[in-house]
């Protein structure tokens, strides 16, 4: 069996590697999409907007609002990452 050189190795590996945050990035972007269609809102400001108001119920909006938060803060982690890679 044939083995790789040390840089095709490197970039097949780089390649999946990207590929691999990509598919994390999209499905929680998927995940991200599902919190906000719940409350009809185009972004976390809008989301937090609607529970100040009252048009979104405190409970489960704080929560899900937390979770967009943190969701939105990995995918720029991931965005970050293939930037390195």
């Amino acid at each position: 069996m044939k083995t790789q050189n040390p840089l095709s190795r490197f970039l097949t590996e780089t390649i999946l590697s990207a590929m691999n945050l990509r598919e994390k990035q999209r499905l929680l972007k998927i995940e991200r999409f599902a919190i906000l269609s719940r409350y009809q809102a185009s972004n976390a400001e809008e989301l937090n907007q609607k529970i100040i108001e009252g048009s979104a119920p405190e409970h489960p909006g704080w929560e899900d609002l937390i979770e967009m938060k943190n969701i939105e803060q990995e995918i720029n982690e991931i965005e970050n990452d293939i930037k390195v890679l």
